[in-house]
């Protein structure tokens, strides 16, 4: 069992603050721990880029969670200690480095939707997909005042060709792809809302 969500930290301090680790625990047992190299690989600060350790004075930042459990042992409830930096100490106020308990977060237990697969046929592969650090995962966008992560769940599927290969020929020919052409199937029941055929193709990729 997957649980992937985006940890949201934000600097309040006038100076910038290194992120050097996290411990994620659910139900008293540590679940995760991710070192400073791994917890910067899976940060973004916002209006910023991927892999950054520093957050400036008051930047945010998503930090990309995956934790895996097995399916008897979900946890009710996540709590995450981390590790920082600031560049200098104020005590009593803070130290540097100094940890701290941070968003408990309560689990959804709820059961998953099951789908149908999209696709027919063999040699489909998972191109992009949950619960890695993807351009699906990071598309994180603000509405209405709150984050939305609309694609973390998101795949791409391309079909191999009897030799293993994405594509034979020239990259940029649709021709060039064994799933071009390939029929799609709708995953559940539902109304069909609207059909548009005059779209011209794009090159996958």
């Amino acid at each position: 069992v997957h649980l992937a969500y985006e940890l949201r930290l934000t600097n309040v301090l006038s100076q910038t603050v290194v992120l050097n680790g996290l411990a994620i625990s659910g139900d008293g047992q540590e679940l995760l721990q991710l070192e400073a190299a791994d917890l910067a690989a899976r940060t973004m600060v916002i209006g910023g880029g991927l892999g950054e350790s520093a957050l400036g004075a008051g930047r945010s930042a998503l930090v990309f969670v995956d934790v895996v459990v097995e399916p008897d042992a979900v946890p009710a409830e996540l709590t995450h200690e981390l590790t920082i930096a600031p560049e200098q100490a104020m005590p009593p106020v803070f130290d540097s480095p100094m940890t701290e308990n941070v968003a408990t977060v309560t689990v959804d237990k709820s059961e998953p939707v099951v789908i149908a697969s999209p696709v027919e046929g063999s040699n489909w592969l998972d191109g992009n997909s949950c619960c890695d650090v993807t351009p699906h995962r990071t598309a994180v966008n603000p509405i209405n005042g709150s984050y939305f992560a609309p694609e973390r769940y998101a795949i791409d599927f391309v079909q191999l060709d009897a030799g293993g290969q994405i594509f034979d020929g020239p990259i940029d020919s649709m021709s060039s792809y064994e799933f071009v052409g390939a029929n799609i199937r709708a995953v559940a029941d539902g109304p069909i809302v609207a059909i548009v055929s005059d779209l011209p193709d794009q090159t996958p990729g």
